[in-house]
């Protein structure tokens, strides 16, 4: 479930009686672009510098790709270029 939800740019979390609690938000800049996207992690510290780890469907055999960027200045422009390449 937390997979499927990483896939969607907002979310609308709930309690288990039905009351609506927050909203979720995701800062993975790529979701609009690349719809192989199966989920994925953003993440950035200090002294870890800009994370992010993606998982994509291949649309050519229905393989995946596991993608990630460490200690990155532009995480996002960096997996482009990598999806790119593997697609």
């Amino acid at each position: 479930e937390i997979l499927k939800i990483s896939t969607f740019s907002e979310f609308d979390l709930y309690t288990p009686d039905g009351v609506f609690h927050h909203k979720l938000s995701n800062t993975n800049e790529l979701l609009k672009n690349y719809p192989e996207i199966v989920g994925g992690k953003t993440g950035y510290t200090n002294e870890a510098g800009g994370c992010l780890l993606l998982v994509l469907k291949n649309p050519k055999n229905e393989s995946i790709f596991i993608n990630v960027i460490l200690g990155s200045v532009n995480r996002f422009e960096e997996m482009e270029k990598l999806i790119d390449y593997a697609l």
